[in-house]
């Protein structure tokens, strides 16, 4: 296609349905979708809800769409990735995934302290233990792309110019917040679509 990039292709491709197959759906997911999807995530992956590395690696998106039948590879991969591999391992007594300006500050010091020279070198999985609740790597990493949005020209700056203006500038905004007790909770719900 012309004016298009490989991987723009490769999207569009994967997003559309098998020949002779009607569209995916779109929209809300409902609960028999949700169930099928985690069923299908396990029998996929042939581990158990409690298998924590399996459910965020090597797993099959086409065999999942499969079996999930409503939606394809890529509304799955979202759905599983951004919400449905670590809520399934919160327990009752956290917060629920409600993401915090406590979050944030630690997403923004563990990057600082960490040393790390660019972004494709943070290393999710490990950066994802730091957290109560069990956040999958993608979900860090969508959090880490709405919070350097605050750094003015971000998109021009290095990894690490971004990284020391949100730990000197926001990071400071925070903590002062923090200290205050000034509205902890950050809009964010974890529920992404």
């Amino acid at each position: 296609m012309m004016g298009r990039s490989n991987m723009s292709v490769v999207r569009k491709y994967a997003s559309l349905p098998p020949k002779g197959e009607k569209l995916a759906q779109r929209g809300t997911w409902t609960d028999d979708e949700l169930k099928r999807l985690k069923e299908a995530v396990h029998t996929v992956t042939k581990t158990s809800t409690s298998d924590e590395q399996s459910m965020f690696r090597g797993i099959h998106w086409s065999a999942v769409a499969a079996l999930v039948m409503t939606r394809n590879t890529v509304k799955c991969r979202r759905k599983w990735l951004e919400k449905l591999c670590w809520s399934t391992t919160t327990t009752a007594d956290e917060t629920q995934g409600v993401w915090t300006k406590s979050h944030y500050l630690k997403l923004i010091t563990r990057l600082y302290n960490s040393g790390v020279m660019d972004e494709c070198d943070v290393d999710w999985m490990e950066l994802k233990s730091e957290y109560e609740i069990n956040y999958s790597p993608q979900w860090l990493r969508k959090k880490w792309s709405k919070v350097k949005k605050r750094v003015p020209n971000y998109h021009q700056l290095s990894f690490e110019d971004i990284v020391d203006y949100l730990y000197r500038v926001y990071g400071q905004t925070l903590r002062d917040e923090i200290e205050t007790g000034k509205s902890i909770k950050d809009t964010d719900a974890c529920d992404a679509s």
